[in-house]
């Protein structure tokens, strides 16, 4: 059965990730890795596709803003004939 999180446990939830908390349910940020890993390439990887997630969450929301602005402006122009 369903039950909601109580104090959910915050922690590193990537498992290349030298302080991996098996434990922790939601990421707060603070992986290291081990410079000499052989995944250093993966890891690396990894570290990218999160700075892209961030960026691509700015991208929405600037479109948001762009569709209500657009929005804006046709309904003024609509109203005022």
């Amino acid at each position: 059965s369903w039950q909601p999180m109580i104090n959910p446990k915050l922690g590193c939830i990537d498992e290349n990730a030298t302080n991996f908390d098996s434990s922790a349910r939601i990421d707060n940020y603070s992986c290291t890795f081990d410079i000499n890993n052989e995944n250093l390439e993966e890891n690396k990887n990894l570290e990218e596709n999160e700075a892209e997630k961030g960026r691509g969450i700015i991208s929405i929301i600037s479109l948001s803003f762009l569709v209500i602005i657009l929005i804006s402006i046709f309904m003024k122009s609509k109203y005022r004939k």
